[in-house]
């Protein structure tokens, strides 16, 4: 059946009125400054699964798995998808990118390689903790050639190199490695720019990372088919909690990164995205007081009842997570705590905002607008063997997006 976000919200307006359960979210959420619940958003997906054999996400007959899974087994055989009378068609709907997230004791970084039918960038920011500021610069190239971009997650290289700025990701075998260099980068902290604050004037250092990834065989991850109906959909993968180490060089400083404190998160996507796309995320990925890993990948797309990459994760084992509720603040300031729950009572978490950015950008019809922030997580979330895990000040990210691209 086809589920959209107005027949979600009907569903719910008579709980809504006694304050309860989903209804009482939604009812929240009406509040906030952040887009309506309407039918704009589509998700299909029949039943959702545990993905454990290998495969292909397309099958013969055009139509495409629904389900999730522990590692990335599946075969993304996009080029077989059947729901256009034309490859051009499908290829106008097609995107990709890999995204990996650092954080340090000191630094937070985030790194975007994206293809789109119109254009291949590179995005770079870093977020300094001990200033409270944000960075960040893109760099462009033409859709034509396409540039190189691993296959897969599990392993291959995606290259962006637009002269000064330029990106290598490489996968092999268990270790994920990133090498950065982004020459005349931009020094401005963009939100004291816009509020004509101190720190606005703009002017170019070099930003430079080596980094070495640690995804070992026996850590769980959560790669995700998304089906916009039953021919058409694209595929997520978000590995958290990858031990780093190597070295950042920014503004005339040098910080190291050391597998004991720093850790890295890899959102990867490939497919036939809807043009209409919502999320809210929530991320979060280092170790806890015992030591041990610890993180999770928490929230929704286009849909509450997308629950295809909810996860917790500590030890390198997974618990899977179904519906989710995020719930910013009624005035949407992000500056203010967020909640982060789901309704089996597997996670309950508070986010505590250091840095929050807005995102409000229109080209013709196209637009982009969200609130991405970075800050803290304390709360509670269930452990593999049913238990309880108390988390503090976890960092991590926590952001909701409106796009139409």
């Amino acid at each position: 059946m086809m589920i959209d976000r107005r027949e979600f919200m009907r569903l719910c307006a008579g709980a809504a009125a006694f304050g309860s359960g989903m209804g009482s979210f939604f009812l929240k959420r009406a509040l906030a400054d952040m887009p309506l619940l309407d039918d704009s958003y589509p998700f299909f997906c029949p039943e959702l699964i545990e993905i454990t054999k290998p495969g292909p996400i397309i099958a013969p007959d055009g139509s495409c798995v629904c389900g999730w899974a522990r590692r990335p087994i599946l075969e993304l055989n996009f080029d077989d998808a059947k729901f256009a009378s034309s490859k051009q068609v499908m290829k106008k709907a097609f995107k990709k990118w890999d995204m990996y997230h650092i954080y340090t004791p000191e630094l937070a970084m985030q790194f975007l390689v994206a293809w789109i039918p119109y254009a291949a960038f590179f995005n770079a920011n870093i977020y300094v903790r001990a200033t409270n500021r944000f960075y960040e610069d893109t760099r462009f190239l033409p859709a034509n050639p396409e540039i190189e971009m691993m296959p897969d997650s599990g392993g291959g290289r995606t290259v962006f190199d637009a002269g000064p700025a330029k990106a290598v990701f490489e996968v092999v075998g268990d270790i994920h490695k990133l090498s950065v260099r982004f020459d005349n980068f931009s020094t401005a902290d963009k939100e004291a720019a816009d509020l004509n604050l101190s720190g606005g004037e703009d002017s170019r250092t070099s930003f430079n990372v080596e980094a070495e990834m640690s995804y070992p065989a026996n850590h769980a991850s959560i790669a995700g088919v998304h089906m916009t109906n039953p021919r058409r959909c694209h595929y997520g993968h978000k590995i958290n909690c990858m031990e780093t180490e190597g070295s950042v060089e920014f503004g005339g400083n040098v910080y190291r990164m050391s597998r004991e404190n720093s850790f890295a998160a890899l959102d990867f996507g490939r497919g036939h995205y809807p043009k209409k796309m919502f999320w809210h995320w929530a991320t979060a990925s280092g170790r806890h007081s015992d030591g041990k890993l610890i993180g999770f990948n928490l929230g929704f797309g286009n849909s509450p009842k997308n629950t295809t990459e909810n996860a917790l994760f500590y030890d390198g084992k997974l618990t899977k997570v179904n519906a989710v509720e995020c719930l910013p603040p009624p005035d949407s300031d992000l500056e203010k705590p967020c909640l982060v729950r789901d309704f089996e009572g597997l996670a309950d978490l508070t986010f505590k905002p250091l840095k929050t950015r807005r995102i409000d950008t229109k080209i013709g019809s196209g637009y982009s607008r969200g609130r991405p922030a970075l800050g803290l997580y304390s709360g509670t979330i269930a452990s593999p063997d049913g238990g309880t895990l108390v988390i503090k000040d976890l960092f991590g990210l926590y952001e909701w997006v409106d796009s139409n691209w």
